[in-house]
């Protein structure tokens, strides 16, 4: 039989089991971050610079660990090497404490440094990498200068206001507001002159991009090479290029005869048949007269990779794989209205030739003839024939019509 306490003496309190069981883990984990932390000054001194900070890090000690790999890094002779190296370190750092972020100060500079002697195409991606570098080494204001040079205004703007500097983020700011206003005239000009182009008017759409970039050139600070320039010299050469079509008008109806080997159908203002319907690719689909295999040339359609896909029959077309049309189709571009297509076939061979496309009102008809043909038009039935040489273009009608060159 148990003894009851002695008077004047409280009985001992004792650990509840769980409580018991974390005293023991808790103690058990601090060993082993001792025993950790010692094994790795032994590898530090014993030069083992980089396992004693993977030693370190497996410890939590994480600022000794950043000075370890910075010091590694330093001792690195070979720049790619180095660089290599602080970026493995930056990724592995944790935390914001002052050896974390000169490591990453001195990854920024290994990547300026990089970025000068790399080619011009490959500065920016650099450049930006190493303004990040800045941000995370606590030097806002350096970063937010670097994005700012790279062209980057919200990123800098963000890195000016944490570091405090009014003046600079005013500047950015209305730097941001010039450009936005810049890119909506140059969105509302390209699409004026898109729309110039696909009425036929070329040289009008040529000389409203033209007019719109030299006003541009004359504000300070413009860039000298846009997106709008590059459109500019596309939009001349075409200019410049022989003709790909024939319009006509035959019985009232507008008829196009497109002389290329293959046709391009989409919103882009040079494509062979301009579409500006909503959900449309500018390179939506394309169509071609091949061999199918051994036999008699045939018409193929192809999407182009499409947002909206292309439907041949209410089939949907594989991107980039083409689909022969043996007869009369429905032909769809997105949500568009469906097309009749149909191949057109010389009456004395039966080969294939081209293929008739029945645009929508008041658009008339289109024709691919690469090579010259029959002009086969439903209700007309045989309007004519076109013969294509190395020289001439020569139309020759049926003599109960009549026709005139023009849209």
């Amino acid at each position: 039989m148990a003894s009851p306490p002695k008077a004047g003496r409280s009985p001992e309190p004792k650990d509840a089991p769980g409580d018991a069981a974390s005293s023991v883990g808790v103690r058990q984990r601090i060993r082993r971050r001792v025993a950790e932390t010692q094994a790795a000054l032994v590898l530090e001194r014993a030069g083992e610079i980089e396992e004693a900070a993977r030693v370190f890090e497996a410890a939590e000690a994480h600022d000794q660990a950043a000075s370890l790999r910075l010091e590694h890094a330093r001792a690195l002779r070979d720049p790619q090497e180095r660089l290599d190296a602080l970026r493995e370190s930056c990724a592995r750092a944790v935390g914001d404490t002052p050896e974390v972020r000169a490591l990453h100060r001195a990854l920024a500079r290994a990547l300026v440094n990089r970025a000068r002697a790399a080619p011009a195409a490959a500065r920016p991606t650099t450049l930006t990498e190493a303004a990040g570098a800045l941000e995370r080494a606590g030097e806002p204001a350096l970063a937010g200068e670097l994005y700012e040079n790279l062209g980057n205004l919200s990123a800098a703007a963000r890195c000016y206001e944490r570091a405090g500097e009014v003046a600079r983020l005013e500047e950015v700011l209305l730097r941001q507001e010039r450009e936005a206003s810049r890119a909506r005239a140059g969105a509302d000009a390209r699409a004026r002159a898109d729309a110039a182009w696909a009425r036929g008017e070329r040289r009008t759409a040529v000389a409203l991009l033209e007019a719109h970039l030299a006003a541009v050139r004359a504000q300070p600070g413009a860039s000298a090479q846009t997106p709008l320039t590059r459109h500019l010299t596309r939009l001349r050469g075409l200019l410049r290029a022989p003709g790909r079509a024939l319009a006509l008008r035959v019985s009232g109806e507008p008829l196009t005869i497109c002389l290329a080997p293959e046709a391009e159908l989409g919103r882009a203002p040079d494509a062979d048949v301009i579409l500006d319907e909503w959900g449309l690719s500018r390179r939506h689909a394309r169509l071609h007269v091949a061999p199918k295999g051994e036999a008699l040339p045939a018409l193929f359609v192809t999407d182009l990779g499409s947002r909206g896909g292309t439907f041949l029959d209410g089939a949907a077309l594989d991107p980039g794989l083409p689909v022969s049309v043996d007869g009369p189709a429905s032909l769809a571009l997105a949500a568009a209205p469906p097309m009749r297509l149909a191949p057109v076939r010389d009456p004395a061979t039966g080969a294939v030739c081209g293929a008739l496309l029945e645009l929508p009102p008041p658009r008339g008809r289109w024709l691919l003839l690469p090579s010259g043909g029959p002009l086969l038009l439903p209700g007309l039935e045989l309007v004519g024939r076109l013969q294509v040489t190395k020289r001439a273009v020569t139309l020759t009608l049926r003599p109960d019509l009549i026709a005139r060159l023009g849209a």
